[in-house]
């Protein structure tokens, strides 16, 4: 009774390796189809493009908020840079903080509103 258990752990542990393999492959299929759109729409736009990994469409000068800050998050620049990329993520920041600013505003007047 006992021998008969273990076989029939040992065949589920074979079917999850099995699934895992599967599950490889397709990964990798689907990685490898991708990296073949990716660089088939590269050459039918005849733009040369970035070599980045996050960012594989966007062009060499593109100054997207994404593509102008280091994997680590600092800035490569100092702090009183003002170049045209510098002055976008600064501008975008102070939209952003005060988009925020005026939401909490306008949930604490309706919060008092509805005490009243």
């Amino acid at each position: 009774m006992r021998h008969g258990c273990t076989q029939r752990l040992s065949l589920h542990r074979v079917q999850k390796e099995e699934t895992g393999i599967i599950k490889r492959k397709v990964k990798s299929a689907l990685d490898t189809l991708a990296n073949a759109a990716i660089t088939t729409t590269v050459e039918q736009r005849d733009t040369e493009v970035a070599a980045s990994t996050k960012h594989p469409r966007h062009r060499a000068g593109c100054s997207c908020i994404v593509c102008s800050q280091p994997p680590s998050g600092k800035g490569k620049h100092k702090p009183s840079c003002t170049c045209t990329v510098c002055e976008a993520v600064k501008r975008r920041f102070k939209t952003l903080m005060l988009r925020k600013r005026n939401r909490e505003e306008a949930g604490q007047a309706s919060q008092q509103a509805l005490s009243r």
